[in-house]
């Protein structure tokens, strides 16, 4: 489910576009994941630009970190669209997004763009490590991923997580790594005390994964668990797995080339994989599957 239509733009239809709207509020923001990048939000509801100064990390005048680019962001809210609109110039490194708004669009909007900025094969999902085997559970919004997390912590005491919502994948020494982008959870099951209290979004409760709360950042992984509750065995398994994994990156650029970049780095790394489990989160026997998944 891709819900985010990106489009690329020149300057020229940027200023365009900027100049039929008022941008009462901005925030500057940064993310510990990658210090030498700032996003400059601007927007019309100044909780919402203040929850992501919450969030992320406020940069400021007494922000002693020399950023190397500048990426700006413009909000455009308009809830009667279903599919977002994301105008993206690559040349200055801004962004007008035309959204049906929420929280967690904006911040997977800025982990993706981070992601992209970062050279890494982006995806939505959690990176978890049990007993030093690291799996990447991913699916598209409201899939179930942090339910299943829950589920998971509920169940077991040795899990140790990265993220629960955006990974980047690179490729090293001819293995696939993972690296955790968003430090903070939402997981409910969670073992810390750190949380991160939002005016604006308070349909989840998040967490932030502290220096002493975070296990590990990065790691190889071999096996992929994909969250679905309309596979069918009959579907070839490599073609929905292509499909599944690109399918999640929509909180990153999106142009053709990307969607080509993405793929091609799927299709000839896919022998990496050694197992792609899929599992229907609404399901009670899945759920089991899964614990009995990541214990073996």
């Amino acid at each position: 489910m891709i819900e985010n239509n990106w489009i690329n733009i020149n300057s020229n239809q940027l200023e365009q576009l900027i100049e039929q709207h008022n941008f009462y509020y901005s925030q500057k923001i940064f993310s510990y994941s990658c210090k030498n990048i700032c996003f400059e939000v601007f927007g019309q509801n100044k909780y919402l630009l203040t929850d992501l100064g919450v969030y992320f990390e406020k940069a400021n005048e007494k922000t002693n970190i020399d950023f190397k680019k500048l990426y700006k962001i413009y909000i455009i809210e308009n809830n009667k669209i279903k599919l977002n609109n994301i105008y993206f110039d690559r040349g200055t490194c801004s962004i007008i997004a035309e959204v049906n708004l929420s929280f967690g669009i904006i911040k997977s909007l800025i982990n993706g763009v981070l992601t992209y900025h970062l050279g890494l094969i982006p995806v939505h999902g959690a990176l978890i490590n049990i007993d030093n085997k690291n799996f990447i559970i991913y699916g598209s919004h409201n899939s179930g991923k942090t339910y299943m997390i829950d589920y998971i912590l509920k169940k077991l005491n040795n899990v140790k997580i990265s993220t629960d919502d955006w990974i980047g994948i690179k490729l090293h020494n001819n293995t696939i790594n993972a690296i955790g982008i968003d430090k903070n959870i939402s997981s409910i099951h969670f073992n810390s005390t750190n949380f991160i209290n939002l005016d604006y979004d308070k349909s989840k409760k998040y967490y932030n994964l502290s220096c002493s709360d975070i296990n590990f950042t990065e790691g190889k992984v071999t096996e992929f668990i994909s969250l679905s509750d309309t596979y069918s065995p009959k579907i070839n398994l490599k073609e929905y797995f292509l499909k599944s994994i690109i399918n999640t990156a929509y909180h990153s650029p999106l142009s053709l080339n990307d969607i080509t970049v993405y793929k091609n780095f799927w299709s000839k790394n896919y022998n990496l994989i050694a197992k792609i489990h899929v599992i229907n989160p609404f399901s009670i026997s899945d759920q089991d599957r899964l614990i009995n998944i990541i214990q073996k």
